[in-house]
């Protein structure tokens, strides 16, 4: 073989070479850059996925949170208090839960309740409380005014909103 020949052939042995080689470095960096791609796009949906979870939660708030208001806000539920209508009390506060759909609903006086509405929830200390079987409840508690010492406790079950059927219905 002529040594023109073989230096052809090194020529081109060596163009072949750059080339896989060079193809080789692009292939690594295309992996690296849809590797990110797909971190940040990760990274994006669970902080969308979070932001969607304290967005519910706090929806999930304030309907207890309005209606403990409104019945203190309400003239009649103090009065009934002040004097001792416990049942027209009980009455109203059954109206209330029923309408507004929450599950539970108790007056408290010096630690002890009455007036009870609902299922009750497994704790009554005002915030979120789970049961023995995991189940949810957001519990708020506000103090009647103009009555001494009476609070309402007003509870949901977040059940129902936490199952994962009505969880993926609702996105």
């Amino acid at each position: 073989m002529s040594t023109r020949r073989q230096l052809s052939q090194i020529l081109l042995l060596s163009h072949i070479g750059l080339v896989v080689l060079f193809a080789v470095f692009l292939v690594a960096a295309s992996l690296g850059t849809i590797r990110s791609a797909a971190v940040a796009q990760a990274r994006k949906e669970a902080e969308r996925s979070a932001s969607e979870a304290r967005r519910r939660l706090a929806e999930w708030q304030r309907e207890p949170n309005v209606v403990a208001d409104l019945l203190v806000e309400q003239p009649s539920l103090p009065f009934y208090l002040q004097r001792g209508q416990l049942t027209k009390s009980r009455a109203l506060i059954e109206d209330v839960r029923t309408t507004s759909g929450i599950d539970y609903i108790g007056l408290e006086k010096a630690g002890a309740m009455f007036g009870e509405i609902g299922k009750r929830p497994p704790s009554l200390a005002e915030g979120l409380a789970f049961g023995d079987k995991g189940d949810a409840w957001w519990i708020v508690r506000r103090r009647v005014p103009n009555v001494q010492g009476v609070s309402i406790l007003v509870a949901e079950s977040l059940k129902e909103r936490l199952s994962e059927r009505r969880w993926s219905m609702s996105m």
